[in-house]
């Protein structure tokens, strides 16, 4: 099949921004040479911290992956700046923006087939960025099915060594493992994508994965 690429949209901009905020640390240096004594010295640190502020989100943009989703014959790659991962079609059963109460999440929800296989590939380092990154989802979670707000500590600890599906895992993937566990429980989900990273409408993108997962499993059985 040909790649089916969807590019980030956390990524888009970052070559402007920083041609716009080199632009504006210049003019601040000529302002500061030429005009220094019409600004107080916390005016012009002021100015010069915004100027710093925009190089480093300048910076950050640009170090995003160009893609953040990929089709490709294999499966579906997500590419993160801590890493990426590829889950085969045939171990994931539906792609989904997930509810919570009746309120739609801003992010696109993967349920997998089993949790093993994934853990066994996933990368400790991209584990430790998502699981920093989903936290506030956890807190969401746990918040919307805890009304009385005496929840169970057991959602909010992420307990290391984990057992999925009899094996074990340790370290920071077994907390992720746990991690996948407890919002499977919560949400009915298991990998979560945030739609701000996503540059592509969310029903269109689910749809269009969930057609190619349908058609590679008819490929395959046949």
């Amino acid at each position: 099949m040909t790649p089916l690429q969807f590019q980030a949209k956390t990524a888009k901009g970052g070559a402007s921004l920083l041609l716009w905020s080199c632009g504006l640390l210049l003019l601040w240096l000529l302002a500061l040479l030429l005009f220094r004594d019409w600004l107080p010295a916390t005016a012009w640190a002021m100015l010069l911290l915004a100027c710093v502020v925009a190089l480093v989100l300048a910076y950050a943009r640009l170090t995003e992956p160009w893609l953040v989703l990929e089709a490709i014959e294999q499966g579906l790659t997500f590419y993160h700046r801590k890493g990426q991962w590829l889950l085969p079609w045939q171990e994931f059963s539906l792609v989904s923006v997930p509810e919570l109460n009746g309120r739609e999440l801003a992010y696109i929800g993967i349920k997998l087939k089993v949790q093993s296989p994934f853990l066994a590939r996933l990368s400790p380092r991209l584990a430790v960025a998502l699981l920093m990154e989903q936290r506030n989802l956890l807190l969401s979670a746990v918040g919307q099915n805890c009304p009385t707000g005496q929840c169970p500590s057991a959602f909010l600890l992420e307990t290391n060594p984990c057992q999925v599906e009899g094996k074990v895992y340790k370290g920071v993937i077994g907390m992720f493992g746990s991690r996948m566990q407890t919002l499977r429980q919560l949400i009915g989900f298991d990998l979560y994508i945030p739609l701000n990273a996503l540059g592509e409408n969310p029903q269109f993108f689910c749809r269009t994965i969930n057609q190619l997962r349908l058609q590679y499993s008819e490929n395959t059985v046949t």
